[in-house]
C-alpha cells in the first residue's frame, strides 16, 4: 500500500505540475492572445495611417500636378505675351524707319530739285552774265572808238 500511496501522491505531483505547467501556459497564451490583439489593432491604426498618408500624398500629386499646368500655362501666356510684344516692336521699329528712309528720300527729292532750280537759276545768270559782259564789252567798244574817232559838233551830226 505504501507504494501504492507513492504512486497516487507521485501521480499527484505529476497532475499538480501539469496542472500548474497548463495554468502557466495558459497565462502565456492569454498574454500572447493580448498581445496579437494589441498587434491587430496597431496593425489597423498603421494602415488607417497609411491609408491617410496615401490619400494626403495624392492630394499633394495633384496639387503639384495642377501647379505644373497652372505654371507652364503661366509661362507660356508670358511667352506670348514677351513674343508679342517683341513683335510690336519690331513692327514699331520698322514703321520708324520707314518713316525716316520716306523723310530722307523725300529730303533728297527736294534738295535735288532745290539744286536743279539753282543750276537752271545759275545757267541763266550765267546767260545774263555773258550777255551783261557782252553788252559791256560793246559798250566799251563804242566808247573807245568814239574817243578815238573824231568828235563831231552837234551841228555835224
Amino acid at each position: 500500500m505504501k507504494s501504492e500511496e507513492i504512486e497516487v501522491s507521485e501521480l499527484k505531483k505529476c497532475i499538480n505540475n501539469y496542472l500548474q505547467q497548463i495554468a502557466k501556459t495558459e497565462q502565456e497564451n492569454a498574454l500572447l492572445e493580448e498581445q496579437l490583439h494589441q498587434n491587430v489593432q496597431e496593425n489597423i491604426q498603421l494602415k488607417k495611417i497609411l491609408e491617410e498618408e496615401k490619400n494626403r500624398n495624392r492630394c499633394l500629386n495633384k496639387q503639384i500636378i495642377n501647379s505644373v499646368y497652372f505654371y507652364k500655362k503661366k509661362l507660356q501666356d508670358e511667352k506670348a505675351r514677351l513674343r508679342s510684344n517683341y513683335q510690336n516692336r519690331v513692327n514699331e521699329n520698322n514703321m520708324y524707319f520707314k518713316k525716316y528712309f520716306e523723310y530722307l528720300q523725300n529730303s533728297e527729292l527736294r534738295v535735288k530739285a532745290e539744286n536743279k532750280k539753282k543750276d537752271i537759276q545759275l545757267k541763266a545768270m550765267r546767260i545774263l552774265l555773258k550777255n551783261k559782259i557782252m553788252e559791256c564789252e560793246t559798250q566799251q567798244e563804242k566808247i573807245t572808238n568814239l574817243e578815238t574817232s573824231p568828235k563831231k559838233l552837234p551841228s555835224q551830226r
